[in-house]
Parts: structure tokens; C-alpha cells; sequence
């Protein structure tokens, strides 16, 4: 296998040694935080119990409900309504 000698910043370097354990090398390092991670949705079903999901989307509910009260705060403001 090839390789290529690169520069980075001593506080790079020490980041990436704080990442590498064990025999892994700093090429392993840099491909594991370079990975593109799946984006499938499906690997997220079932984290939260159902209590949490609930409070979870009661707390969004409340946000929009906030954030719609101001912006129709805004427009009355603004003349848009």
C-alpha cells in the first residue's frame, strides 16, 4: 500500500492520538472519522420507550405552538396579517 506524508497542527495530531487505541493507526483513525455513516432512518426505531417519544413530541408541540404565537406576533407588527 502506498502512502503520503502529510502536515498538521500539533493540537490535529494530538486529537488523533487521543482517538487511537490500541494497535489502530493513525490511517485507521482518519478512515473511521471519515466513514460516510448510513443515513436509514430504520436504525433509530426503538431507542426511546414510548414515555420518552411522547415527552419528546409534547415538548416539539409546545415549541411550534411558541414559535407560531410569535411570528403571528410579527406580522400583526408588520402589517401582514
Amino acid at each position: 500500500m502506498a502512502s503520503k506524508m502529510i502536515a498538521i497542527k500539533e493540537d490535529a495530531y494530538d486529537r488523533l492520538m487521543q482517538l487511537k487505541t490500541g494497535d489502530k493507526s493513525f490511517s485507521d483513525v482518519i478512515l473511521d472519522l471519515t466513514e460516510k455513516k448510513k443515513s436509514d432512518i430504520s436504525e433509530f426505531f426503538g431507542i426511546w420507550s414510548k414515555e420518552e417519544a411522547d415527552r419528546v413530541m409534547k415538548e416539539v408541540n409546545r415549541s411550534r405552538k411558541k414559535v407560531d404565537i410569535e411570528l403571528k406576533k410579527r406580522a400583526k407588527r408588520f402589517g401582514l396579517e
